[in-house]
C-alpha cells in the first residue's frame, strides 16, 4: 500500500505544495511508515501515519531553509511520481 499525500507549507505568504509518499514497512511485528519528498531528496519515518506526516514536514522546512542559503538544484527540477 503506498499512500499519496500533499504537504501543504506556508511560507512567506506562498503556499508550497509538495507530493509525499507514504509507506509502511514490517519491522518484526511492528510497522513503522516511511515518508519520502523526492522532489527535495526529503526522507523520514514515523511509528504512525500521523507522525511520520509531521516529521516529514519537519524535514521538508529544513530543507528550503538550507535552501535559502544557497542555489539548489532540486528546485529547478520537477519530479511528479503517481
Amino acid at each position: 500500500m503506498t499512500l499519496y499525500v500533499r504537504i501543504r507549507l506556508n511560507m512567506q505568504a506562498k503556499v508550497l505544495n509538495y507530493r509525499t509518499i507514504v509507506e509502511p514497512e514490517k519491522q518484526g511485528k511492528k510497522t513503522v511508515y516511511n515518508a519520502y519528498c523526492l522532489t527535495l531528496g526529503v526522507a523520514d519515518y514515523g511509528d504512525s501515519i500521523d507522525e511520520v506526516l509531521e516529521s516529514i514536514k519537519d524535514g521538508i522546512e529544513l530543507a528550503l531553509e538550507l535552501s535559502t542559503y544557497s542555489k539548489p538544484t532540486f528546485l529547478t527540477r520537477q519530479l511528479e511520481v503517481y
